[in-house]
């Protein structure tokens, strides 16, 4: 009887040695896949401080350089001044007068060569300018009178109003027409020199079958002969563009809404683009294409002195419908390491200070002005 007692006992001790070490193992399951994340961010972190280096590197020696040539020839004029100061007093201040009444005779003579040489450049840079304009008048002329003999029976002043309203409305929408064919007929339409549209107007009528549709990236700039590059916000944009005007029944579909709504859709890319280059003035920034609609801006915000690093992503959905794209702005931020910030309240605060939607492409700085805010906070704020 007192063995099996003691035969019970035992188990029961073994037992509990065996849930508390399973206990402990799985605390410490859980320490290390802790200190692995932590090992990856290390990591990272090390390869951009590695390239940073090299960087450094590159740029470092001659600088260094540099201010070894400076250094000696301090010392040179250094020995020079002390030369000139054991010299004689008095006729150093004669040469330094005489010095200084040749020096504002010289300046006195620059001056005036410099107003006389701007007279001539000004009346050459005048002289080729009134070169230009009577060529560009005489082109004029020509064109005019080619206009004039398609357009008989219309008159100067009614062919100027019909072409300054056509300049209003180019500059009011964003959209003028570079192309118009016959046979069959088709229209060209150009966006804010970044978009090209082509389309078949006939299929806009009321019943009519789909006809070829297309929306490209020109990207083109009067000023600079190869076209701008395409960023991912832009890329996102222009594929939810191209996917919804391909799937639109065109004979059910306003012209004017399509015209409206890939204006819409591009300025709200231009925001995005714009939102993007003021983060990248100060922080790291990701820009990545989740899905069809959604689109993820991600500034990496370092605080070295309290050796954290947390990103901050900026959500974006869009959707078209008839003649606009509603685009929602959704913030989301996660601690990689470091302090243990309450990520929901830190989201909430950003959230509440973007908003829900795109400002103008004027106001996106609200983003890089945000983020801005919530790092002094931390920084000031220092360790818990």
């Amino acid at each position: 009887m007192d063995s099996q007692f003691r035969d019970i006992k035992t188990n029961a001790r073994l037992k509990s040695k065996q849930l508390w070490y399973g206990w402990r193992g799985q605390l410490l399951e859980g320490v290390k896949a802790g200190l692995l994340r932590h090992q990856a961010d290390f990591t990272a972190d090390d390869e951009l401080l590695s390239k940073q280096e090299s960087i450094l590197d590159r740029v470092l020696p001659p600088l260094l350089s540099t201010h070894e040539g400076l250094q000696a020839e301090l010392q040179v004029l250094q020995e020079r001044a002390n030369e000139l100061a054991s010299s004689d007093q008095e006729a150093l201040k004669d040469a330094r007068d005489r010095l200084v009444a040749t020096g504002n005779e010289i300046a006195a003579k620059k001056a005036l060569l410099v107003s006389l040489q701007k007279e001539v450049e000004a009346q050459s840079t005048d002289i080729e300018t009134l070169k230009e304009r009577k060529l560009e008048c005489t082109e004029e002329i020509k064109m005019a009178e080619r206009v004039r003999e398609e357009c008989r029976g219309w008159s100067l002043s009614d062919v100027n109003s019909l072409k300054a309203k056509i300049t209003a409305l180019e500059a009011r929408y964003g959209w003028r027409i570079i192309h118009a064919g016959a046979q069959p007929q088709t229209l060209t339409f150009v966006y804010r020199n970044d978009l090209q549209l082509f389309l078949h107007p006939s299929a806009f009528s009321s019943g009519a079958p789909n006809a070829p549709i297309s929306l490209r990236y020109i990207g083109a700039d009067d000023d600079v002969p190869r076209p701008r590059p395409l960023t991912t916000s832009k890329r996102f944009f222009l594929q939810l563009l191209r996917a919804h005007i391909q799937c639109i029944p065109q004979g059910s579909t306003p012209l004017a809404g399509l015209l409206s709504l890939i204006g819409h859709g591009w300025d709200a890319a231009l925001a995005v683009a714009e939102g993007v280059r003021q983060l990248e003035l100060s922080y790291m920034v990701d820009e990545a294409i989740f899905a069809d609609d959604k689109l993820s801006v991600t500034a990496a915000m370092l605080l070295p002195g309290l050796r954290t690093k947390t990103l901050i992503r900026f959500e974006i959905t869009a959707a078209p419908d008839d003649r606009d794209v509603r685009v929602d702005v959704d913030v989301r931020v996660k601690n990689v390491y470091g302090e243990r910030y309450d990520e929901a309240k830190m989201a909430k605060s950003l959230k509440e200070r973007v908003g829900d939607g795109l400002q103008t492409r004027l106001e996106m700085g609200l983003w890089a002005m945000a983020v801005d805010e919530m790092k002094t906070k931390l920084v000031r704020r220092g360790r818990k």
